[in-house]
């Protein structure tokens, strides 16, 4: 169970879904689920997290799993996935009957916190920056919006549901958010916020001159996806 684990939660940090290979997993894991450690467990659980539909599939294995999630002392090592998970079942799985330990969810709440520094965003600096570009560009937006979750919105754009997010965690081949910022925005669209990230470390990269280039592609990128959303409402 725990090399089936490790190796959907492989998938699950870059978001790579195949429905089969993960159904198939799945079974196995529910065929030997009382040998499954808390560790595995949370690697499991995070993974259906990450996954469309795929915990309310397979809804009595992920209600096991769940539970097993602080029930040691395996969620010490990995305080904010485990808050991540807390807060999936606010936002994706409010019918699962069974609540995370009071215990588990303060502890990792604070975990939480002093990473990020604080219950905002986590890169004031650089969303402070973006902003004044877009400000210079003439794009109409506003920052650190809250919303009915413990995130803050870095920048939301004028007139629309689109947010731009500052995050650290991308690959590094492709740009897009991985892990912890990828359970992030599934949780955000699921509150009806559609985001676009901004690497971290290649804004930082950037020479200042280059940034209203970058964020002409990041906004391009926007519009491209709002017309799609559009164009698939109307079919």
């Amino acid at each position: 169970a725990s090399r089936l684990a490790m190796l959907l939660e492989a998938s699950a940090y870059f978001g790579i879904f195949v429905p089969t290979v993960t159904d198939a997993i799945l079974r196995n894991v529910e065929d030997v689920v009382d040998y499954v450690s808390e560790r595995a467990a949370i690697q499991l659980v995070f993974s259906m997290a990450v996954f469309p539909g795929v915990a309310a599939k397979h809804e009595y294995l992920f209600g096991l799993l769940f539970r097993r999630v602080g029930a040691g002392t395996s969620w010490e090592k990995d305080k904010q996935r485990v808050f991540a998970l807390w807060i999936s079942q606010m936002v994706q799985f409010p019918w699962l009957d069974f609540d995370m330990h009071p215990r588990t969810v303060n502890a990792s709440l604070r975990e939480w916190v002093r990473v990020r520094q604080g219950h905002g965003s986590p890169y004031p600096r650089e969303v402070a920056q973006v902003s004044s570009e877009l400000e210079q560009m003439g794009v109409g937006h506003t920052c650190f919006k809250q919303v009915d979750a413990p995130y803050e919105l870095d920048i939301v754009l004028e007139d629309s549901r689109d947010v731009l997010l500052v995050v650290s965690e991308v690959a590094a081949n492709t740009g897009r958010p991985v892990n912890g910022a990828l359970l992030q925005l599934i949780h955000l669209q699921q509150l009806g916020w559609v985001c676009h990230v901004i690497s971290r470390t290649q804004w930082r990269e950037l020479p200042v001159d280059h940034r209203q280039r970058y964020l002409l592609g990041v906004l391009r990128r926007v519009e491209r996806a709002r017309q799609l959303r559009i164009s698939g409402a109307s079919s």
